[in-house]
């Protein structure tokens, strides 16, 4: 994923491609008496202020800090089509 959206914002000379890696934690039940933290990452790159690319666990978008400016566009990339068939996401 990282190494992904590393590598679409390259080819850019002008500097309009930016790449960003967000991470979170989230609990999950195991076995009787454990939970287990199960790391997410979502990495995107920007093409100026929309979203060029995006992959991870973007269904657990919520549970990121991400700033509202990117935020909002990645909401706006899920919405038309779907998480999975533009970001392939999990």
């Amino acid at each position: 994923m990282v190494a992904l959206a590393y590598e679409m914002a390259l080819p850019d000379e002008n500097g309009r491609f930016r790449s960003f890696t967000f991470h979170a934690e989230k609990e999950e039940p195991r076995g009787l008496f454990r939970d287990v933290v199960r790391q997410l990452f979502i990495a995107v790159t920007m093409d100026g202020d929309a979203v060029k690319h995006a992959a991870g666990d973007l269904a657990d978008i919520d549970r990121f800090q991400i700033p509202p400016r990117i935020r909002r566009a990645l909401v706006e990339f899920m919405e038309p089509e779907g998480v999975a068939v533009r970001a392939g996401g999990r």
